[in-house]
C-alpha cells in the first residue's frame, strides 16, 4: 500500500531542508553502488547529523502533517531513527519487508510498518520523478486455510506481477509518500546520474525518511530489528550515533498533543 499526501509540507520548509542537505553533502564521503545500469554514487546523512538541524526537525515534526498522517493510517509509533540519502537513483526493485524473510509472518508484520518519504529535488519543484512503485497496489487476502499454499500462489503474484510492473510517481515539492513495507519500489532511473560521480558529485535528489509502526506492541521489537539490521554505518559497520536528547521538548510536545508515541532504538 502506498499513498501520496499532496501539499503536506509548506514549500519553504522543504527548501530550507534542501539547502541544509546541499551544504552537508559537501562534507560527506561517496558510496559506490551498482544496479543493472552500472555504478552510481550516493551520500548519506545519518540520524544525529540530521537532528542537529532545526530545519530538519521543523519538517519532521510539522504538526499539520503529523495530524494528516494519523488520519490516513490511524494510531502510530514513530521509530526515532531518521536517514537521508543523496542521489538515491538505484533501480533495484525491492520491498523493505524482505529483511524479515518471505513468509506469511513477514507479510503480516510488513503491513504494520510505514515509511514516510520526503523527496527533495534541487533541479525543479514540480513533476519530480523520484520513485517507482508497483503498479498493482493490491495484496491478496489470506483466503486459504493452508498458509503454505497461499504463500506459494502469492509468490507468483508478487514476483511476476507486482514486482515487474512498475510506475513512476510524479511528485511536487511539498508532497509526501507513505508506503508500507510490502510495497515494491525502486529509485527512478535518470541519465544524469552517470555524471554525478567523484569530483562532479552534486546534490540533485534527496530522500529524507523515517518509519512508523501502527501496532504499539510490535513497535519495540521493530525498533530492535532496525538497530540490528539498518542502523550501521556503511564503511566501518559500527552503529550509527542515536542521541534521543536531540529531539527537544517542543517537538515531543507536538507528539504528546496528538497522542503519537515514539520509541528509541
Amino acid at each position: 500500500m502506498y499513498k501520496i499526501l499532496r501539499n503536506a509540507i509548506p514549500k519553504d520548509l522543504m527548501v530550507n531542508c534542501q539547502n541544509f542537505v546541499i551544504e552537508q553533502s559537501k562534507k560527506l564521503e561517496i558510496e559506490a553502488h551498482k544496479d543493472e545500469h552500472g555504478t552510481y554514487h550516493i551520500k548519506r546523512i545519518y540520524n544525529d547529523d540530521l537532528l542537529r538541524s532545526d530545519e530538519i526537525k521543523k519538517l519532521i515534526f510539522y504538526e499539520p502533517f503529523l495530524k494528516r498522517l494519523k488520519n490516513e493510517i490511524g494510531e502510530f509509533t514513530i521509530i526515532n531513527y531518521f536517514s537521508c540519502m543523496v542521489n538515491s537513483f538505484g533501480t533495484t526493485v525491492h520491498r523493505d519487508g524482505q529483511s524479515f524473510g518471505y513468509n506469511l509472518d513477514s507479510k503480516m508484520k510488513s503491513k504494520k510498518i510505514f515509511k514516510i518519504m520526503f523527496y527533495l529535488d534541487t533541479s525543479k519543484d514540480k513533476n519530480i520523478s523520484s520513485l517507482d512503485v508497483n503498479f498493482f497496489d493490491f495484496e491478496w487476502p489470506n483466503f486459504l486455510i493452508n498458509s503454505r499454499v497461499f504463500m506459494k500462489l502469492n509468490f507468483f503474484y508478487e514476483f511476476y506481477f507486482r514486482k515487474r510492473i512498475m510506475k513512476s510517481l510524479n511528485l511536487n515539492i511539498g508532497d509526501i509518500v507513505i508506503m508500507d513495507s510490502n510495497t515494491w519500489h525502486s529509485g527512478s532511473f535518470v541519465k544524469e546520474r552517470s555524471n554525478l560521480k567523484d569530483s562532479n558529485f552534486k546534490c540533485l535528489k534527496t530522500l529524507l525518511s523515517f518509519e512508523v509502526v501502527t501496532d504499539k506492541n510490535f513497535a519495540k521489537d521493530y525498533a530492535s530489528h532496525v538497530k540490528e539490521t539498518f542502523a550501521k554505518c556503511y564503511k566501518n559497520n559500527s552503529y550509527v550515533s542515536i542521541n534521543p536528547n536531540l529531539i527537544e521538548d517542543e517537538h515531543n510536545q507536538v507528539l504528546t498533543r496528538n497522542n503519537i508515541n515514539s520509541i528509541n532504538l
